[in-house]
């Protein structure tokens, strides 16, 4: 019962199970690796880790992250990840000179210019390439410089149109897998493995790999107390035949799966946008059996994206000056 105790005791001390939220391009396993070399991995001794700098030695070597936490919840380690956005991985060096222009055509809304110089006003209709903000400055500070540079910094606003199209066949081939077949399973402790099961021969060709991996839990005693999950696993490896068959689906079913899509579609375009309006038409193809959806959406989002100031403006500028 005393060593039970122990056990029990000393197994509070360590982290058991580990996740990361917040990734969409850095993998899982990027992240986890790169934290288990700053020393925090699934069986770490918890005092005596200290979280605020491995988080921020782990942001340091890991691209593509503007923000790392890691936060313990008993013996949970959940990693709070945020990923940089498109802006914050501008090809410009800080304080290069550039030039904002439009990523996309559009009308003009509003715009917040912190640095460079604004080449457009309100209501005006631009497309994609044109400038929108000058990082060549003009100047009357000294009688012989017409012009400085600087690096273009801010937002501008647009209403812009997007157009979406969904189509969804009513007959189309679909890759499914035959009833999995066991191959392999191991127990696993920690970063401990132990294979318990192994079928002999060799994999048909043709088969995939599926693993399934399931944490163990301690049950749930009581209503108000949360399952606890333990440091222990069992992993799976089962090999499935790929068979092709045929979906068929009603002209219904396509226009719902359309719209499914659509929906779909649009949350992901307007995930830093502001929706202003959508139209919708609909389209039935019987020849080709093919149920269409097209949309044209109306938003408002910052068009501006940053480019160099490429050496051949500045050499204009100065033949302009010359003349």
């Amino acid at each position: 019962v005393r060593l039970f105790a122990l056990i029990v005791a000393l197994s509070t001390q360590v982290i058991w199970s580990m996740e990361v939220v917040g990734n969409e391009s850095v993998s899982d396993l990027t992240i986890l690796s790169v934290l288990k070399e700053q020393g925090c991995e699934v069986g770490s001794y918890i005092p005596r880790l200290d979280l605020w700098q491995i988080g921020n030695r782990s942001l340091e070597r890991l691209e593509g992250l503007s923000f790392l936490s890691v936060n313990l919840e008993g013996t949970h380690a959940q990693v709070v990840v945020k990923e940089q956005a498109e802006k914050d991985m501008a090809p410009s060096e800080e304080g290069a000179p550039s030039h904002l222009i439009a990523a996309r055509d559009g009308q003009i809304l509003r715009y917040e210019v912190r640095s460079g110089q604004a080449v457009v006003k309100v209501l005006d209709v631009v497309r994609k390439g044109d400038l929108l903000v000058s990082g060549v400055v003009n100047t009357k500070v000294r009688p012989d410089t017409t012009f400085r540079l600087e690096r273009s910094v801010g937002q501008v606003f647009a209403q812009t149109v997007r157009p979406i199209t969904v189509s969804v066949p009513l007959r189309e081939r679909q890759t499914v897998h035959s009833a999995p077949i066991l191959l392999e399973k191991r127990l696993i402790f920690f970063s401990f493995a132990q294979k318990v099961f192994e079928k002999g021969g060799k994999i048909p060709l043709g088969y995939d790999i599926i693993q399934e991996r399931t944490q163990w839990t301690l049950p749930r005693f009581l209503p108000f107390v949360a399952p606890v999950p333990l440091p222990i696993w069992t992993e799976s490896t089962y090999g499935a035949a790929v068979e092709e068959q045929w979906a068929v689906r009603s002209e219904e079913e396509a226009r719902e799966r359309c719209y499914l899509l659509f929906w779909c579609m649009l949350a992901e375009e307007l995930e830093d946008k502001e929706l202003v309006d959508y139209e919708i038409s609909e389209q039935y193809d019987p020849d080709a059996e093919q149920f269409t959806l097209t949309a044209r959406v109306t938003c408002i989002e910052d068009i501006a994206t940053e480019v160099p100031i490429l050496l051949s403006e500045l050499t204009e500028k100065g033949t302009e000056k010359q003349t």
